[in-house]
């Protein structure tokens, strides 16, 4: 599916190095300002392309960014999130003796770091939905990367898209038996 985007997409014509340093500059832009405000905006930006340049639905770039919020989710909790003997915070709870507790700082660097990537995706989103894999190679030769790399990149991107072909396959095929209608039949 993302590879028929990438080759429907209004911007498939363009510069796939235009492009690739577009994505890549707001990227770094993104993990070294840590900024709220310019991940806020660059999440945005990013998302009104994606929906511009691939005349898909609002409803389509809130699932691709659903995919990777559970993994953020869980890693920025882990980061707010601290247990302790004493209470160190305003907010803690009591459990078995000791305490669960969020500071102020902590809770603004979990926000922080969670914008923070999925701006980040958000910007390999958009390479990824604009600039078919054939030209995001040709990108990488051009900029000297290691030819193992580059046949690294083809060979998982092809697999993914074997496996996503036998798990829809297995999916038809239970469904035709009447498979996974309840916890016995799966």
């Amino acid at each position: 599916m993302i590879d028929s985007v990438a080759y429907s997409s209004k911007f498939r014509y363009k510069s796939p190095c235009l492009k690739f340093s577009f994505a890549m500059t707001t990227l770094i832009l993104c993990v070294i300002d840590r900024s709220i405000i310019l991940s806020l905006l660059v999440l945005t930006l990013m998302g009104a392309l994606i929906i511009y340049s691939s005349r898909a639905s609002l409803h389509f770039f809130m699932h691709l960014i659903s995919i990777p919020i559970l993994f953020v989710v869980i890693s920025t909790i882990t980061i707010m999130v601290n247990i302790s003997e004493s209470p160190l915070s305003s907010f803690a709870i009591p459990v078995f003796g000791k305490f669960i507790t969020i500071s102020r700082k902590g809770f603004y660097d979990g926000i922080t770091l969670m914008l923070t990537a999925l701006s980040s995706v958000s910007c390999l989103y958009f390479l990824s939905l604009t600039t078919p894999i054939t030209d995001i190679l040709i990108v990488l030769k051009s900029l000297h990367c290691p030819a193992i790399i580059i046949e690294l990149v083809m060979l998982i991107y092809r697999f993914i898209f074997i496996l996503l072909n036998l798990a829809h396959s297995i999916s038809t095929s239970q469904k035709s038996r009447l498979g996974n209608l309840n916890f016995f039949t799966s």
